[in-house]
């Protein structure tokens, strides 16, 4: 077990708020990223549609993504455009969990 597990907590969770401060997670939405027609062109991901009980279906097609199209994006490119599909993702379990009247997703 940890020896410090409180400490630990409090640092990886002070990690995750700068994480969200610097990316401008909370109102990543708002906008679009730079560069967010390109990543989206370039990698094969999305909604396809929803299981039968209305879970959201997500796909990340890895191996189908062209590798030169994807590196001229740049790191920075694609980690703000990865981290606000995620987001899209939160905010549509959310949406769905209040439709449905429970959570439908432990995270």
């Amino acid at each position: 077990a940890e020896k410090n597990a409180e400490r630990t907590t409090i640092a990886k969770y002070d990690e995750m708020l700068q994480m969200r401060s610097e990316y401008g997670i909370d109102n990543i939405l708002a906008t679009r990223p730079k560069g967010w027609e390109e990543f989206n062109k370039a990698c094969k991901l999305g909604v396809l549609g929803e299981t039968r009980d209305g879970r959201p279906v997500y796909y990340e097609r890895l191996g189908q993504n062209d590798p030169r199209e994807v590196s001229k994006l740049g790191f920075e490119t694609l980690m703000a455009c990865h981290i606000r599909m995620q987001e899209e993702m939160r905010y549509l379990k959310e949406n769905i969990s209040l439709k449905i009247g429970h959570r439908m997703y432990k995270h």
